[in-house]
């Protein structure tokens, strides 16, 4: 297997768990933590999704990446985030069905 398709697949899938998680009660340093991780896998998957030609998916992981970036962060309430980890872990989920390599190459001459 392709270490990358390997590290795509173990990168999505963990941050699915961690955003699940996030309806446990946890001390503050999980959600930087939560931040981190999913801002970077958001922003791998981003440019993962662009060099397969899948536009509007990179899109979606370019707003997970600025919306949960440790650096400038977003301040919302609990109850406001919770929707928001659950829609990010559904989109995560997609993304294995939207991010699978088509049969044939999208640039392919034929």
């Amino acid at each position: 297997m392709n270490p990358n398709k390997s590290l795509s697949l173990v990168s999505r899938s963990v941050s699915v768990v961690l955003l699940l998680l996030t309806f446990l009660r946890l001390p503050y340093g999980y959600f930087t933590f939560l931040r981190l991780v999913i801002c970077a896998v958001a922003a791998f998957h981003c440019v993962l999704a662009f060099n397969l030609n899948r536009g509007v998916i990179a899109g979606g992981f370019s707003l997970i990446a600025i919306l949960f970036n440790p650096i400038v962060p977003i301040y919302l309430s609990k109850e406001t985030w919770g929707p928001i980890d659950l829609i990010v872990a559904l989109f995560f989920l997609l993304s294995f069905v939207l991010l699978r390599r088509s049969k044939y190459p999208v640039n392919s001459r034929g």
